[in-house]
């Protein structure tokens, strides 16, 4: 039960700052554990601790660590539960920026969401602010970027030939060791390899501007989509037999009169290749 109240507590946080949604509510009352409710920077006890815009949520159940994407701060921070009752950086500790390398010393300039790879012991994550798409790997103590060359566009290619733009929600397929990576700016699906970095479009609008935010997949095979500039819950309807080929897509609205609308998508040739 205090898992879940952390969880509540730092989601609502994360909810106001437009990043973070919940579509099932926790049971229990909800109360701040972490963060003293003022924006900055500081570890230390849950009661002292600061974050500032508040995005992505990652639990490591093995461990009891709650991972948290500290956008303003340009960190990942570690909230340790019920072993300690302490916040950590992981990573970002010198302020925003863009650094690969040792976590002690990586920078990241406005992390947005993450996702367990292979292990919670890899972590795949967006960096809005520098247009990338990085890796964070606990064994070996690294940073590094999987994809994109810190400058906003809409390239595909192999790791820093790609770009992207403002990325956010993100999904790891273990079976084919692919990230689906939310491309907001770029109001495009795109699929990176984390074995070469390569990157490649899978799904682009045709209906006008969609700023995709978080991303869902189901356990049967559908993909769920956040949309930050209009708001509701998209829904794409997949190819049961192949990854992400996508035909058509359809809008439940958040309201209940309003159940399906469908509207038409633009399918890439290649969408449905592996």
């Amino acid at each position: 039960m205090m898992i879940k109240r952390i969880i509540s507590a730092l989601a609502l946080c994360a909810w106001g700052a437009g990043t973070a949604l919940a579509f099932e509510p926790l049971p229990g009352p909800v109360m701040l554990v972490a963060g003293d409710g003022t924006a900055g920077y500081r570890d230390g006890s849950f009661e002292a601790a600061k974050f500032n815009g508040l995005g992505g949520l990652l639990l490591d159940t093995a461990n009891n660590i709650l991972y948290v994407a500290d956008g303003k701060n340009g960190a990942i921070r570690q909230v340790a539960l019920n072993t300690g009752n302490v916040v950590s950086t992981l990573v970002g500790k010198n302020g925003p920026g863009n650094r690969d390398g040792n976590l002690a010393s990586g920078r990241l300039q406005e992390p947005a969401q993450m996702v367990f790879g292979k292990s919670p012991e890899v972590i795949y994550l967006t960096d809005a602010g520098n247009h990338q798409v990085k890796k964070i790997d606990r064994q070996t103590g690294k940073l590094s970027t999987l994809a994109g060359n810190g400058q906003p566009g809409f390239v595909d290619g192999a790791g820093s030939e790609a770009r992207f733009s403002n990325p956010q929600g993100l999904l790891y397929f273990n079976q084919h060791h692919k990230v689906l990576v939310a491309d907001a700016g770029n109001s495009a699906l795109r699929l990176v390899d984390t074995s070469t970095g390569r990157t490649r479009t899978v799904f682009c609008s045709s209906q006008g501007r969609l700023e995709f935010q978080q991303l869902f997949y189901n356990t049967r095979g559908k993909l769920f989509a956040t949309c930050r500039n209009r708001p509701g819950v998209w829904a794409f309807r997949l190819d049961p037999d192949t990854l992400l080929s996508l035909t058509d897509i359809f809008i439940f609205s958040m309201q209940p009169n309003k159940i399906k609308i469908k509207a038409e998508l633009q399918l890439l040739p290649d969408s449905s290749e592996l």
